[in-house]
């Protein structure tokens, strides 16, 4: 299987993109308030190309990967490939019998099964190409291209392992999550964004793909075709859990509108527990500097997998230490991520509410996401060659397979959300004092005056007559002079 992945960050978002050749409770309660935000305020854009051939060529050598046996010696070039044919059985997710088990992996992995390729036919960004804008990456599906993502030194630890020059673009970024982009940031900074809405406005990609190197063992369950991620420039995305997609002959039309979800300064204040969702600097990370959920739950599943297989898969960061773990551990890691996810299952079944979710990986106070709407028609290439009196060879003609994305912000304003206690001291005292006045009458000055009789009254009355509730009966003037006569 092999992979091609993109990262479109469209003002301050991440998109990735994969094919497959060969080869609250929330205690707080939310408040909607209207916020205006322009769009190129608030996210980013991504792109970048690379090349396969060596990928393809140890694929296309070896038809039935799970039939191929291991050839001496070490350096031939059969067994090259046929460690390869090993290799993919990660990118897979295939686990056949007949091959050899090899529990870890060196790093010459990256180099046999993860080389760089081409994929992109062309692409251009608000009018200007954009051809060295895609950054190459890692993730879980295998060699994928990023555009607008912070660049590595900036989202994982200083100690955290890296494959050659991948997700590295030498680029500092002028933007942070809760602060947005930097007062002096101007219209060419990093992360790069989208200063317009529209579709004239939009980031345009033609791919191409050869359909011969498709390989449908790898990816039988699947649709053939390109993975697309949007997802914020600081999260590392896995392809498997959040994409849409770009099939082959297809030309797809995404129309992107920001989600953004903000806390009031009072909420911040709140223990974590009350508010349930994290500041960007409260919760340190082993691997990543940037605390967000995709990171702090991928942090997790690599902790785990290596708690219970003492290696951790190809796409985890990891420290020099680590070890890769190779086809041998295939059901290890998958036996992990189950276990995990059941012990999250039983941490959420759980009432008690001091019993802590085992990865407690809580949202972030400032979120933001994006809603896409797609549409999509088919591409008949060669009546558009014909068209335009292109010639090409007619086997390649026929083979070659196209596809175009273009994705541009639908508006340039967008709403945002934020998260308000819902009774703060002040709303608690004037509902409680609104209550009280509508149905028993009561006032300022009727606490003026329960103030006046349980204080001063009951001091005064004690100080003259020697009882807190005073004299039993006020003598008057008249009863006096009757008293003296009797006396008489």
């Amino acid at each position: 299987m092999h992979s091609t992945d993109i990262s479109f960050t469209h003002i301050r978002l991440s998109l990735k993109i994969y094919d497959y050749p060969r080869s609250y409770r929330c205690r707080v309660k939310i408040s909607i308030v209207s916020l205006v935000e322009t769009a190129h305020d608030a996210i980013p854009p991504l792109l970048s190309p690379g090349r396969s051939n060596r990928y393809r060529q140890c694929i296309a050598q070896t038809k039935a990967p799970h039939l191929s046996p291991i050839p001496s010696p070490p350096t031939s070039p059969k067994r090259k490939r046929a460690q390869c044919s090993i290799n993919m059985l990660l990118l897979c997710d295939l686990d056949f019998d007949e091959f050899p088990k090899n529990e870890t992996f060196s790093d010459e992995f990256f180099e046999i099964s993860l080389p760089q390729f081409q994929v992109f036919a062309g692409c251009e960004f608000m009018g200007k190409s954009c051809d060295q804008l895609f950054t190459p990456i890692i993730l879980d599906k295998g060699v994928c291209y990023t555009f607008n993502m912070l660049n590595r030194e900036e989202i994982f630890q200083n100690d955290v392992m890296f494959y050659d020059n991948f997700h590295n673009n030498g680029l500092k970024s002028n933007w942070t999550r809760d602060n947005g982009y930097s007062d002096n940031a101007q219209k060419d900074t990093y992360p790069r964004r989208a200063l317009f809405a529209g579709a004239d406005n939009a980031l345009s990609l033609a791919f191409f793909h050869y359909g011969p190197d498709t390989d449908y063992v790898c990816a039988s369950n699947e649709v053939q075709g390109y993975r697309i991620s949007l997802h914020t420039p600081d999260t590392i995305p896995l392809l498997k859990k959040q994409y849409f997609q770009v099939p082959f002959d297809q030309d797809v039309l995404a129309a992107v509108t920001p989600k953004m979800m903000k806390t009031s300064s009072g909420v911040k204040n709140f223990p974590v527990e009350d508010r349930d969702c994290y500041l960007s600097n409260e919760k340190p990370l082993e691997y990543f500097q940037i605390y967000t959920p995709e990171n702090c739950k991928l942090e997790c599943l690599t902790n785990y997998t290596l708690k219970r297989c003492k290696c951790v898969n190809f796409y985890m960061p990891r420290k020099n230490s680590t070890p890769i773990c190779g086809n041998g551990k295939f059901r290890c890691m998958r036996e992990a991520e189950m276990k995990l996810k059941s012990l999250q299952l039983k941490t959420f079944e759980q009432s008690n509410e001091d019993n802590q979710d085992y990865c407690d990986c809580k949202p972030l106070c400032t979120e933001l996401s994006y809603d896409v709407e797609l549409s999509q028609t088919e591409i008949k290439f060669q009546e558009t060659l014909r068209a335009y009196r292109v010639k090409v060879n007619k086997q390649i003609a026929e083979n070659m397979r196209w596809s175009t994305l273009t994705i541009f912000f639908k508006l340039e304003q967008f709403l945002t959300f934020q998260r308000n206690e819902l009774y703060g001291p002040t709303d608690f005292l004037a509902n409680f004092g609104g209550l009280l006045g509508l149905f028993t009458g009561f006032s300022l000055l009727s606490l003026m005056e329960l103030i006046y009789f349980f204080t001063l009254r009951i001091f005064c009355n004690t100080r003259r007559y020697r009882v807190w509730s005073g004299p039993l009966e006020e003598a008057k003037p008249s009863d006096f002079q009757e008293g003296q006569r009797k006396v008489q």
